[in-house]
């Protein structure tokens, strides 16, 4: 394991000596890209080609690369290190420096003498091995080192490793080499969000939450080397911690020392003065379209750091442009100086003036101007706080709240200073606000007030005590409406904009509470011709939960794919970060993954704490369906990371579900100790959660109880939340509990589960539906039908039970046939699913001798031949035969074959 110090980094254990262990464990691992090193030393052992040549950015791991193929080589060739630097990128022979030494002087005067020096030198030293000549910051070379090189290569003297960072510039000799192709080119790209996650583990010896790993790839662009140097940082600086043995993100922004700082603008040594500039403003304005950033940097600048990976350029119209690298961004950010980002905000303020400016470039260019120290006037800043918590930036939003001063433009300004709390899981602030005394007048302006209301039965509605009640929060602002709607002077549009505001608050709260139908009609109106996109966004939302979840899937499916089409053109799109229940209720109602976060990509003032909610949320998504379908190992991989991340982050108590989640998990598995420790840690949430919250944790729960102890116990359970929901009209949450019930043994509930399937659209359902009838009318036809259908959509664990339901009236009925294939999908299932404990249910399991000679003889081998590989004798072949057979319900090889197939 890491250094146990690690955890408590900026106490008992300096930042330098986390740096030194991270990158120890790296140096000493095969986290990723073992294929590419075991490529290039193909290459170089080889006599195809004279060697290779890596090409890529700064810091992405060229020479790390270069040291693991040096290393992976050994002893068996002659390792020689050639570094070129700017410094001696002048000096003849600069990077040959060393070796010179050891030839007479008069030799440096003339190439072909320097040749024939180092190629008697090298091989003298080589000993009969090869030599690998290991060139790093090829661009660098001076000419003649560069002809040394290529001469050296081409003459079978040496195999080249070299590394540059653009192949353009570098010298002639070593360009020549490629283009002749004598030596192999290789693209070095930075890290993908797959190999940040090895690269973490490996650096940290330990599990590590998705929303981490995310984090960091975004905050490094995937640079490996900038991922090397923010890390320890963030330890030091408890952005990153330990939860229950994983690392986790605190929610915290991340911080940037000089150190991170120095890297970065190295990194940026070889840009041109036009280039720089283009970067420059591309980092304040956080983009530009590309007409309008032409009018302002040089288009071969422009060309030249998009062909080098510095900037990423949307295709289409207007094609938008942005640099690909988010720490790089920072980092400019914090060095151009105030006066030169004043000038610049100036420069293309001027130009966007001329044209219609989107809301995205709207909230970029406030927060450039707050962090340059121009004057934001009060109505722009108000506006510029809710687009911030419209596009999931809440920390942004509370700056631009803070530059209000007058008690009047703060008013105005609660209501998004409250969000912004609220987003960043600060619950007790943003009560502090939006209930100070000051707040208490119903005489205030009627869109402040009402605002303020709706924000505040959202807070109090998670509340243990729910006081005040969120219902008579909402009902007193339908009272006030009602009352202005005979004012004279108020706007008709206004007033109809605050009722639909009204409903949507109503549905939500209705929704967090289990009532899901009696919305239904509203919200439909709403989304179909709301005031406002976004109301008509939210409305769709809120009707596609309540679609899934009362039975209506199939045009649950549509309206999601709608809703997901209307919100891929907004420009600013208000992210929803809450698990969303019904999302992980269709997907196990439909078959399909569904991540449970919608991400919009925005401003790129991005914000730790809810890009990491809403990976875990993602992450929590992905491994209750896992758990749910009884792939247990990838369930904990999600499960365990998740429930840590979470309470770190979430202060509505979804860790428990995940808990829950991974007890089950466990269960399956027979590990009864971590089932019982994960339902232990699993603590109430110290707030009150949504109806589908506390029902996913109690069905996890259940079932997990199921496993470890009574299973009569955990079908009474079920039973009991299958009545709540249907009290509910919650259709498909009723079908899960009764499914599982049944599912459990209970030969009552088959009718039950029928007649609530056959009400319910989408493929599960008509599952269930033919699992009941088969169960009522004991055919095993049916149920191994089911099974089949199961295992085609992914659920192993419901082919599994189809299948031992199947064995079970198979056996009965003594028809050997079905009980064979009733036992072929019991052992497919169970090979899928890994590590799901056997019991009685399943028939007689081979053992490991009888599936070593059953295997062979379903292959065609005779028993004389299985005799001889097995070493064993061939009557002791024909004994594990005859087991074999009986186990199985086979009565002759070809039968056996079929098993097998």
């Amino acid at each position: 394991m890491l250094h146990s110090g690690i955890a408590g980094a900026g106490k008992s254990i300096s930042q330098d000596s986390v740096f030194r262990i991270i990158r120890q464990k790296i140096e000493n691992s095969s986290y990723c890209r073992q294929l590419l090193v075991d490529d290039i030393v193909t290459v170089l052992t080889g006599s195809t080609r004279c060697g290779v040549i890596l090409v890529g950015e700064y810091g992405a791991g060229k020479t790390f690369l270069t040291r693991k193929a040096a290393a992976q080589l050994g002893e068996n060739a002659y390792i020689v290190q050639v570094r070129g630097s700017s410094m001696a990128s002048d000096m003849p022979y600069g990077a040959f420096s060393s070796l010179l030494n050891d030839l007479d002087e008069d030799v440096v005067g003339n190439p072909l003498a320097v040749l024939r020096g180092l190629t008697k030198l090298l091989r003298t030293r080589a000993h009969g091995r090869d030599i690998i000549l290991c060139v790093d910051n090829a661009q660098y070379l001076d000419e003649l080192t560069a002809l040394v090189v290529s001469q050296l290569t081409a003459n079978g003297t040496v195999h080249l490793l070299a590394a540059c960072e653009d192949l353009a510039t570098a010298p002639g000799g070593i360009v020549g080499l490629w283009k002749d192709g004598l030596v192999r080119r290789v693209e070095v790209q930075p890290f993908n969000e797959y190999e940040m996650a090895q690269w973490l583990v490996a650096a940290l010896d330990a599990k590590v939450s998705r929303a981490l790993s995310e984090a960091l790839w975004e905050a490094s662009g995937g640079n490996p080397r900038f991922a090397e140097v923010i890390l320890p940082e963030q330890i030091a600086a408890k952005t990153v911690v330990q939860q229950d043995g994983i690392w986790v993100l605190t929610g915290k922004p991340f911080e940037y020392s000089t150190t991170v700082a120095d890297t970065v603008m190295t990194s940026l040594n070889s840009l041109s003065q036009q280039e720089c500039l283009v970067m420059d403003v591309l980092a304040l304005s956080g983009g530009l379209t590309l007409d309008r950033l032409l009018g302002v940097g040089d288009p071969l600048a422009i060309n030249s750091l998009e062909q080098r990976g510095y900037l990423d350029i949307t295709r289409g119209e207007p094609s938008r442009v942005r640099l690909s690298n988010r720490l790089i961004v920072h980092i400019l950010r914090s060095q151009v100086a105030i006066g030169r980002s004043r000038d610049l905000h100036h420069t293309v303020a001027a130009i966007l003036v001329k044209t219609v400016v989107t809301e995205s470039e709207e909230l970029s260019m406030a927060a450039w101007a707050l962090s340059c120290g121009l004057a934001l006037a009060p109505e722009l800043a108000l506006r510029a706080a809710r687009l911030a918590n419209c596009s999931g930036n809440p920390e942004t939003a509370l700056n631009f709240v803070a530059v209000l001063r007058d008690p009047a433009q703060r008013l105005e300004a609660v209501a998004q200073e409250a969000r912004a709390l609220m987003a960043l899981g600060e619950i007790e602030s943003a009560r502090s606000v939006l209930f100070s005394q000051g707040l208490l007048s119903d005489h205030m302006p009627l869109a402040q007030w009402v605002e303020i209301q709706l924000m505040r039965s959202r807070l109090v509605r998670s509340s243990e005590t729910q006081q005040p009640d969120p219902q008579a929060i909402l009902d007193a602002v339908g009272a006030r409406l009602n009352r202005c709607s005979g004012s004279e002077g108020l706007d008709p549009d206004k007033l109809a904009n605050f009722n639909e505001e009204l409903i949507l608050a109503r549905a939500e709260l209705g929704i967090y509470g289990g009532r899901y139908v009696e919305f239904a009609a509203e919200l439909a109106r709403i989304h179909a011709s709301g005031r406002s996109r976004d109301q008509r966004r939210h409305a769709g939302s809120l009707l596609c939960e309540i679609q899934t979840l009362t039975g209506r899937q199939t045009e649950a499916v549509k309206l999601a794919h709608e809703v997901g089409a209307r919100s891929a053109g907004y420009d600013v799109l208000p992210p929803r970060w809450e698990v969303a229940d019904s999302a992980i209720l269709l997907a196990i109602l439909t078959g399909t993954a569904a991540p449970v976060r919608a991400v919009p990509d925005v401003a790129m003032y991005s914000c730790t704490f809810t890009g990491a909610r809403a990976a875990a949320f993602a992450e929590l998504g992905d491994g209750l369906l896992f758990a749910y379908r009884g792939r247990t190992q990838e369930a904990l991989e999600h499960l365990l990371p998740a429930a840590s991340q979470l309470r770190q982050l979430d202060p509505d108590g979804t860790s428990a579900l995940a808990s829950a989640a991974a007890a089950y998990a466990y269960a399956l598995q027979g590990d009864n100790d971590r089932a019982l420790e994960c339902l232990n840690s699993g603590k109430p949430p110290r707030v009150r959660t949504s109806r589908m919250l506390a029902s996913g944790c109690a069905y996890f729960q259940i079932l997990a109880s199921a496993e470890l102890a009574s299973k009569e116990k955990a079908i009474v359970r079920l039973f009991s939340l299958a009545d709540q929901e249907r009290r509910c009209q919650a259709s498909s949450a009723e079908l899960l509990f009764v499914h599982a019930a049944v599912r459990l043994g209970s030969t009552t509930g088959a009718q039950r589960l029928v007649d609530v399937a056959s009400g319910i659209h989408g493929p599960f359902a008509q599952q269930c539906q033919d699992y009941g009838t088969g169960l009522l009318s004991m055919d095993a036809g049916v149920l191994t039908a089911v099974a089949e259908a199961a295992s085609g959509s992914g659920d192993d664990l419901f082919a599994r039970d189809a299948a031992r339901a199947a064995l079970k009236f198979a056996a009965d009925a003594a028809d050997r046939n079905m009980m064979r294939v009733a036992q072929q999908f019991i052992r497919g299932s169970l090979e899928k699913l890994g590590g799901v404990k056997r019991s009685s249910e399943d028939g007689e399991a081979l053992t490991a001798r009888e599936q070593e000679v059953a295997a062979w003889a379903a292959a065609g081998v005779s028993n004389r031949a299985i005799a001889a590989k097995m070493h064993i004798s061939v009557r002791t072949v024909e004994g594990h035969l005859y087991q074999i057979y009986g186990k199985l319900q086979v009565t002759s090889r070809a039968e056996l074959k079929d098993t097998f197939a």
